[in-house]
């Protein structure tokens, strides 16, 4: 007597039976029609995650070479850090910015704070004393959506 496989049903001969083309030709179908499925759902996988990677770009900005002026610093009174604005069209307030100084200008940026604050045009960069001199970084930008 015939059994079947668990999962797509599949029939399998009984000991005492012989080779039957007809239900060799109904499984093939089965395994056709099942390996169609998952191609479907894997295209689909592949759509999702392209559009995806897309939205991704859209929200993810780095700029590179970017310069931290020693000049424009301001002494905030009330938490006596310095203040700068590093202006930029594509920072908005809910932007994270990430500031990545390079290698090269890490002595001169020795005073700066991790924290900074991000506002529509600008982020906001603390540090404790003012920069004496020019210093070079790289932004990444990562646009949050809420």
């Amino acid at each position: 007597m015939p059994t079947t496989t668990p999962n797509i049903k599949l029939t399998k001969p009984g000991q005492d039976e012989f080779y039957d083309v007809k239900v060799t030709n109904q499984n093939l179908d089965k395994i056709d029609t099942e390996f169609n499925n998952i191609h479907v759902q894997v295209e689909n996988i592949e759509q999702d995650l392209a559009k995806h990677q897309a939205d991704d770009a859209k929200r993810i900005k780095v700029k590179q070479g970017i310069t931290i002026a020693s000049n424009g610093w301001l002494l905030n009174q009330s938490t006596q850090l310095y203040e700068y604005k590093l202006n930029d069209t594509d920072i908005f307030a809910n932007t994270v910015v990430d500031v990545n100084i390079k290698v090269t200008d890490l002595e001169k940026a020795s005073d700066l704070k991790s924290a900074n604050e991000s506002f529509n045009g600008y982020v906001q960069l603390y540090a404790e004393a003012k920069p004496t001199e020019n210093i070079s970084c790289d932004l990444k930008m990562i646009r949050q959506v809420f």
